[in-house]
C-alpha cells in the first residue's frame, strides 16, 4: 500500500514516524563531546616552547549536528522507499479494470499501449491489487468482449504480453457500460444501445422532502416508460462504491444482463415511435403544422 505526499509516495510510510526522533537525536549529539584526539609530544621541557594551538570544542559544531541530522533523514526516508508520482496512479483500493482496445487500429501504437499497461500493472502490484482486463476487440470464434476474472498483476502481465492486435476493429458497444445520473441521460444511452445503471445521490434533507414529492416508483426514465425496473438504481443509500460495483460487473463480464437490458431498450424506444412509421423530426414538423392551421383559422 502505497501512502501519497504530493507528488511522492512511501511504500512503508510508517517508518516516517522516526522522524519525530531528530530531536532526541539533536540533544544526544549536543550533550556528547568529540571523541578526544591522542597526540605524540617530547619530553616535557620541548611544551614551553609549543605555540598555543585552538583546543578542541566542548560541544559538536553546529554544522556537523547539521549534516548527521541530514544523513539520519536520508536514510529514513530511504527505508520507507519513496516513488515519485505516487498520486498520478489509479485510485481506489479494489481490483484495477483494464481496458484494452486490441483491433486492428491498434496496431501502430501497440509498444505505447503495452507500455502504459504495464505502468498500471506495476502500479497494482506495489498497492497489492489484483487486476480485470477487458479486451474490446471479439474473439476469433466472434465471442463478445468478456471481462477476464480477477488475478494477481504478474499472471495478468503475462496474459497481456500474449495479447496481439486482431485484424478487426473493436466492438466497444458491446463492451461498454455506463454510470448514469437520472434524467434523460439514461434514455439516451437506451438509445445508443449501452447498458447502464442509475445513481444519484444528494443531501439527506432534500432526499427526505423529495421522497415525500415524489410519487412515482422509479427515477430512470427507461424504468418510468418500461413499467418495471429494466435499469438498476441505486440511489442515494444505496448508492455506494460496493453496491455500484456490483451492478456494473454483470454488465461487462459478458452475462445475459447486458443482453436482456438491449431487448428492453427495443421495447420502451418502439413506444416513443411517432405512428404510422414516421421519422421523429417528421411527426414534429407536422405537430406544428397542424397547430398553425389550427390558429389560423
Amino acid at each position: 500500500m502505497i501512502e501519497a505526499v504530493g507528488a511522492i509516495g512511501f511504500a512503508h510510510p510508517w517508518l516516517l514516524a522516526a522522524l519525530a526522533l531528530l530531536p532526541a537525536l539533536i540533544w544526544l549529539l549536543r550533550v556528547t563531546p568529540p571523541a578526544p584526539r591522542l597526540l605524540a609530544f617530547p619530553a616535557v621541557r620541548l611544551l614551553l616552547d609549543l605555540q598555543r594551538r585552538e583546543e578542541s570544542s566542548a560541544r559538536t559544531p553546529w554544522w556537523l549536528l547539521a549534516l548527521r541530522l541530514l544523513a539520519a533523514a536520508l536514510v529514513i526516508l530511504g527505508l520507507a522507499r519513496p516513488v515519485l508520482n505516487a498520486g498520478q496512479g489509479p485510485g481506489g483500493t479494489g481490483p484495477l479494470l483494464l481496458v484494452m482496445d486490441d483491433g486492428w487500429a491498434s496496431g501502430p501504437d501497440w509498444p505505447a499501449r503495452l507500455a502504459a499497461a504495464e505502468e498500471a500493472l506495476a502500479e497494482a502490484d506495489r498497492a497489492g491489487r489484483e487486476v480485470r482486463l477487458l479486451a474490446t476487440a471479439p474473439s476469433p470464434r466472434g465471442e463478445p468482449p468478456r471481462l477476464s476474472p480477477p488475478m494477481p498483476a504478474a499472471e495478468m502481465r503475462e496474459r497481456i504480453a500474449a495479447l496481439s492486435p486482431l485484424p478487426w476493429p473493436p466492438d466497444r458497444a458491446a463492451a461498454a457500460a455506463a454510470l448514469a445520473k437520472s434524467g434523460t441521460t439514461s434514455l439516451e444511452l437506451a438509445v445508443a444501445g449501452v447498458p447502464q445503471v442509475v445513481a444519484y445521490r444528494v443531501n439527506p434533507i432534500t432526499a427526505a422532502i423529495v421522497r415525500r414529492l415524489v410519487t412515482v416508483p422509479h427515477a430512470s426514465l427507461v424504468n418510468l416508460l418500461a413499467g418495471e425496473e429494466v435499469v438498476p438504481e441505486r440511489l442515494q443509500e444505496q448508492c455506494t462504491p460496493e453496491r455500484l460495483a456490483a451492478a456494473l460487473l454483470p454488465l461487462l463480464t459478458g452475462t445475459d444482463a447486458a443482453a436482456a437490458q438491449r431487448a428492453a431498450f427495443a421495447r420502451v424506444l418502439g413506444q416513443l415511435r411517432p405512428p404510422g412509421g414516421l421519422a421523429p423530426s417528421e411527426a414534429a414538423a407536422e405537430a406544428v403544422l397542424a397547430e398553425l392551421a389550427t390558429v389560423q383559422r
